[in-house]
């Protein structure tokens, strides 16, 4: 009897290797698409966008671009460091995941390695809360009422706005956040199958 529980356990086992390896797959579609979103939103100047006279202003993490290019390093506003700073995090978290559930999907002996998979559905969960949190910081700084004062420390003109310049920029990474969000939840579920199967393998090798 535990020599056929034990057979069907192996079975069950190989099994839920091949989910494992489908949940790894899905879990590395979701970070791809969600770095390469956080990656444009990074790196792009579509957060803002304004005109002045006729003239587009379009307001990035770190640049200012209308006839020309102003760079932002060092930007004075505390409110926009800290986007940067948390768009730094997300980014880097987002790419970290990334390259662990790369080598848990393609290096075999790594597939359900549980160490490298809780960490990075934990780092995913961590890049997730920094993106967010720099979005909501933006989006509601942007919105206050002394949000045109703050346009002079851009190097811009205190231009009359009506708080609807958001742009696909900021989209972006609220986008690439909720694919790494989901690439974390989907590790964090094959975790835990592959902690109950671990389980089951443990009492039939007890009960021989």
């Amino acid at each position: 009897m535990c020599q056929d529980s034990y057979v069907s356990h192996r079975v069950n086992m190989h099994q839920s290797n091949m989910s494992s390896r489908q949940k790894t797959k899905l879990a590395l579609i979701f970070l791809s698409c969600g770095s390469l979103a956080i990656l444009t939103a990074f790196s792009t100047t579509g957060w803002l966008k304004l005109s002045n006279d006729g003239t587009k202003i379009h307001i990035g993490l770190w640049r200012v671009c209308s006839t020309k290019c102003i760079e932002l390093n060092g930007v004075v506003l505390g409110w926009w460091g800290f986007v940067q700073a948390t768009g730094c995090l997300g980014l880097a978290g987002s790419l970290l995941a990334t390259l662990s559930t790369a080598v848990c999907h393609f290096v075999d002996h790594l597939n359900n390695h549980a160490g490298i998979l809780r960490f990075t559905a934990v780092t995913c969960i961590c890049a997730w809360i920094a993106e967010v949190f720099g979005c909501v910081v933006f989006v509601l700084s942007w919105l206050r009422t002394s949000g045109d004062e703050d346009l002079r420390y851009l190097g811009l003109p205190v231009i009359s706005t009506n708080r609807g310049d958001l742009s696909y920029s900021l989209f972006l990474s609220i986008f690439g956040a909720q694919c790494v969000v989901m690439a974390g939840i989907t590790l964090f579920h094959m975790l835990d199958k592959i902690e109950q199967c671990s389980e089951k393998f443990t009492n039939i090798k007890n009960l021989e």
